[in-house]
């Protein structure tokens, strides 16, 4: 099973109702869970706001692998 979540896409999208500037949509994944959001700025800036996301989701469940770019460290 990999629970490791991954960022799937990111597309520019419309601004939500009453906001301005440019908008991305992104979709990170893993086996179990979709998660479906909005970030607004550059698609380079979203990137890695989305991928600092997924880095902090695979910390924080533990499991996390090479592909997120996190190695967990023998104590």
């Amino acid at each position: 099973m990999d629970r490791t979540f991954k960022l799937v896409s990111i597309d520019r999208t419309d601004a939500p109702e009453g906001g301005s500037g440019c908008w991305h949509r992104y979709v990170i994944e893993n086996e179990y869970t979709v998660i479906d959001g909005c970030a607004r700025g550059s698609k380079r800036a979203v990137t890695r706001y989305v991928r600092n996301y997924v880095n902090q989701l695979n910390a924080k469940d533990g499991r996390a692998k090479r592909a997120a770019g996190w190695v967990r460290r023998k104590r």
